[in-house]
């Protein structure tokens, strides 16, 4: 490698971004801190309905309930919210399962373990595959310290949310795609059989590239995994989560059910703009074709350097789903890593870059800030200036040195 730092800057160097994430880092330590002494105050509650772990208590318990054959009981909210509450001992907002069955099967292990076990397993080794897969593409110990500070892992961790991992399982399926497509299209078969929401555009991606080992195990996996949910939890179980998501698409999406400043997309910004129903999805369908005529274009095109191609996928992919929620934008720290790849080094760009990448990696909590202070849910337009300098860089083709991971190594 040849040692040269992330950042070409005088302003902004290696050491400034290690104090920079050390600061990110020590505010979110004592965020922990009060975060779990205030939801311990009653039980395992906060004593207003909020639970230690907050939404991992649906992971939990949809595995915990599904290992002990009760796994109907996940998509019935009266039995889903009696369970939870005789385990936090103390009373809690109606929390729900939103995931398909193969979530179940796939969570299965956390019933072996009991409730706060579970949950710090969770984080913990969420916490390492995300980290992981931004060490294939900045194999430095720098990298670490990226996955810790960024907001979003704070948001996952303190929400025991799954961010995290499929953030781990796009950013590794990318890295790995041009020298393992087949093991690629397997983790991207798993995300599209258990967040199929932010999976739209995976195929037309491998389409538009003809990658048709990659394209092949997803669609073998996904198909592999839901029919391996049928003898184990039946048919009935499938109708009864279809039915759980048109309940839900209305309460959650369609009307606000307190959660629109959290959700960063076009959809939940016409909403919030007391648009119509039918505006809003009019308005998410041109957004979620035009992101789709870019990926099928910038990825059809064999002249592309692959990172940009990545970066404008993975953006793509947030902007193509009415249903984002600012936890899912865990993804998005593997944006600024190959847009730096694709911009050469003493390139003046390379400070737009870092400027999109700041928008980018704090629209997380900046996306609700500015929802809760103007009424109006626009977090999805932080993730436009990242995808423009993406645009600006693919238009070139710009294309990669002989070793790319040298130029991002510390």
């Amino acid at each position: 490698m040849s040692g040269r730092p992330l950042f070409e800057t005088d302003w902004l160097n290696p050491e400034r971004l290690r104090r920079i994430g050390l600061a990110l880092l020590a505010a979110a330590a004592v965020g922990a801190v009060f975060h779990i002494w205030s939801e311990t105050r009653v039980g395992l509650t906060n004593g207003h309905g909020i639970p230690l772990g907050e939404d991992f208590i649906n992971f939990w318990s949809g595995a915990v309930l599904a290992a002990s054959g009760k796994a109907q009981a996940v998509y019935d909210f009266n039995a889903f919210h009696a369970f939870q509450q005789a385990l936090v001992a103390g009373p809690i907002q109606l929390y729900h399962y939103s995931y398909p069955p193969v979530m179940l099967m796939v969570s299965r292990p956390l019933a072996l373990l009991p409730y706060l076990a579970a949950l710090l397993l969770w984080s913990l080794a969420g916490w390492v595959a995300f980290a992981f897969a931004l060490r294939l593409l900045w194999p430095t110990s720098a990298a670490l310290l990226y996955a810790l500070a960024i907001p979003a892992t704070f948001i996952n961790l303190m929400e025991g949310q799954n961010g995290l991992w499929t953030a781990a399982i796009l950013g590794a399926g990318l890295c790995w795609l041009p020298r393992r497509p087949i093991v690629s299209g397997i983790l991207f078969g798993l995300l599209l059989a258990c967040k199929p929401q932010l999976a739209l555009l995976l195929p037309l991606a491998l389409l538009a590239e003809r990658n048709w080992r990659a394209l092949g195990a997803m669609i073998a996996s996904s198909v592999l995994l839901v029919t391996v949910t049928l003898p184990l939890y039946g048919w009935t179980l499938w109708t009864d989560y279809r039915e759980r998501v048109t309940i839900l698409r209305h309460a959650i999406l369609e009307n606000d059910a307190g959660t629109w400043r959290l959700m960063p997309s076009a959809f939940i910004m016409a909403r919030s703009l007391s648009l119509s129903i039918f505006t809003a999805y009019a308005i998410q369908a041109v957004v979620t074709l035009t992101v789709a005529a870019l990926v099928v274009w910038i990825w059809r095109r064999r002249d592309q350097a692959r990172p940009i191609k990545n970066a404008i996928l993975i953006l793509c992919l947030l902007l193509a789903s009415p249903y984002v929620q600012n936890y899912d934008l865990a993804v998005t720290a593997f944006v600024p890593l190959w847009l730096l790849m694709g911009c050469p080094e003493n390139d003046p760009r390379r400070a737009i870059v870092f400027l999109a990448a700041i928008i980018l990696l704090i629209a997380p909590m900046m996306g609700s800030v500015l929802a809760q202070a103007t009424g109006v849910a626009s977090g999805w337009l932080l993730l436009v200036p990242a995808l423009w300098i993406s645009l600006q860089q693919g238009l070139p083709a710009v294309r990669l040195a002989p070793n790319p991971v040298a130029d991002i190594s510390a």
